[in-house]
């Protein structure tokens, strides 16, 4: 594949190839300001409108706070598999772990029968497929290696594989950066083994380390878009100056809307979109979670993990402690509550909310529709009294009956920090029924959902006994301490408003994901209409 990006010299032609023999990549470097977006932007428009996306697939990955790749996203470029925009290192991971195991399937589809390895045109011609190259595009590649941890070993070592075994498989890769200092992580020997070095304007020092030792030319570049072009990994008298081409925002725009135009059928070909600053679409739940099954565990969606993988559901089983907490301010906890109550009451099980909130606002909105369809029962503050005793009774009788197998049912205490009744210290009867629905009740298929707002908040409604039957935890953003506390890690802290972090206390497994986007009253009823 060959991507004209600018003008050489004079009259000219930029031009940069990918093949299954000694190119099997690129590297760019140049400092903020220096056109390295400008120029990512002229090789993929290249590309794009050079090959069709039977020929070629793209993984674009953007690390750094912008919106480079977003008009690839929002228009659906139809040669990319992936469009990550401020995207995780945990993201960056799973991609890279999806290109080392299409390098696998590729190595086994190329190997005949007596193992010796065809290559990717000897296979094209053998079967006739049109097996594309597939090409990563890593701006800022460096995050992957700014802390010394587990993610920047795994990060390292798919990476190099990657570069030194991709090229024979048709895949390949372009690693942009703003600075190659500072990355201990990823070892040199894998930066030697991608032969084409383009440098923007860039320090003495980054030039040396982008080009070779003895490759300083890199400083004296004046002009945005204008760089340095070399094939041969860096050898001073390979150097080839040039001028990317500028493509604008509307221009670029309008090109994918044409070639998402060339689809068909519309809209096939859509890349999966990672935003990780933004809470998760609705749109990306299973459609098979709203559909009535009888089954004996309760599901309930969370959000989409930072990865390639499905999103993240919550499944209460019958066994001890599979309640459900959710710490966090009023977008975690009404928006996880409002996606997730449908979700119960469609697939079958008794679902009561008792609303210890205001009566205004979306939530309320949500709880009183439902429940004039029937689909849940809903109670006040005045009210819990009254349906946690009858509860506590349904977990008695079922426990007497040794009954493990009637119909589920969920408790859902949103707004818990309001629930005055709720005091430790005065104990009472609501106290005892609660702890003993949150310690009896999941055996026989009664589980508790609970949302409160910080952790100040819990040992002012719940025992540590009750807190301790709580196995399941979704926590939003909050300070160390208080995620230490609750989940004996500290992975809470810090986290950006659209992500939270669940922890499986009895499976021993943390996870951070992005939470969902809070529906509207419209997205219930749309979704209700399938009980």
């Amino acid at each position: 594949i060959t991507a004209n990006f600018g003008r050489l010299g004079a009259r000219d032609i930029a031009s940069m190839t990918f093949d299954s023999q000694t190119l099997s990549g690129a590297l760019i470097g140049g400092r903020p300001g220096s056109g390295k977006s400008v120029l990512l932007h002229a090789i993929l428009a290249a590309l794009c409108t050079r090959y069709s996306p039977e020929e070629l697939e793209l993984y674009l990955v953007d690390f750094k706070e912008g919106v480079e790749f977003k008009a690839y996203a929002a228009a659906g470029l139809p040669h990319a598999r992936v469009v990550a925009i401020e995207a995780e290192r945990e993201f960056g991971i799973s991609v890279l772990e999806a290109l080392d195991a299409e390098i696998t399937r590729r190595g086994a589809l190329f190997r005949s029968g007596s193992g010796e390895d065809i290559g990717l045109i000897a296979y094209r011609k053998r079967s006739g497929e049109k097996l594309s190259r597939q090409l990563l595009v890593i701006d800022e590649f460096h995050v992957l290696f700014e802390r010394d941890d587990k993610i920047a070993t795994r990060a390292a070592e798919l990476l190099d594989r990657i570069v030194r075994q991709g090229r024979a498989f048709g895949v390949h890769s372009i690693l942009a950066s703003q600075t190659l200092a500072g990355m201990s992580g990823l070892g040199k020997h894998t930066l030697n083994q991608i032969p084409i070095r383009i440098a923007l304007q860039c320090s003495d020092a980054d030039s040396r380390m982008l080009l070779g030792d003895e490759n300083p030319d890199a400083q004296l570049l004046t002009k945005p878009g204008e760089g340095i072009f070399n094939a041969s990994n860096g050898l001073r008298a390979a150097n080839q100056r040039f001028q990317a081409t500028f493509w604008g925002a509307e221009e670029r725009s309008d090109l994918v809307a044409q070639l998402a135009a060339q689809v068909s059928p519309p809209g096939s070909r859509r890349p999966v979109v990672f935003e990780g600053r933004r809470p998760a679409e609705l749109d990306s739940i299973p459609g098979d979670l709203f559909e009535f099954t009888g089954e004996q565990s309760v599901k309930l969606p969370l959000g989409m993990p930072l990865t390639l993988d499905p999103p993240v559901i919550a499944q209460l089983r019958r066994e001890p402690g599979s309640n459900l907490l959710i710490v966090g301010e009023d977008t975690l906890g009404l928006a996880t509550l409002t996606v997730g109550l449908p979700v119960l009451a469609i697939r079958g099980a008794t679902v009561h909310v008792c609303d210890f909130g205001p009566l205004d606002g979306p939530f309320s909105e949500a709880v009183e529709f439902l429940a004039s369809r029937q689909l849940i029962k809903s109670a006040r503050s005045r009210q819990a009294p009254q349906v946690f005793a009858a509860l506590a009774d349904e977990v008695k009788n079922r426990v007497n009956l040794n009954d493990y197998k009637s119909t589920p049912i969920v408790l859902v205490l949103p707004w818990l920090h309001r629930a005055r009744d709720l005091d430790p210290e005065l104990g009472g009867d609501m106290t005892e029924n609660l702890e003993l629905l949150l310690r009896d009740g999941p055996d026989v298929g009664v589980h508790v959902v609970a949302w409160c707002d910080r952790a100040a908040s819990l040992a002012r409604r719940l025992t540590p006994l009750s807190q301790r039957e709580f196995s399941l935890r979704l926590l939003g953003p909050m300070s160390r301490d208080d995620s230490d506390r609750l989940i004996d890690s500290t992975a809470a802290a810090g986290i950006d408003p659209s992500q939270a972090v669940l922890d499986d206390h009895d499976r021993a497994t943390t996870l951070r994901i992005r939470r969902f986007d809070a529906p509207d009253l419209d997205w219930i009823k749309s979704v209700a209409g399938n009980a």
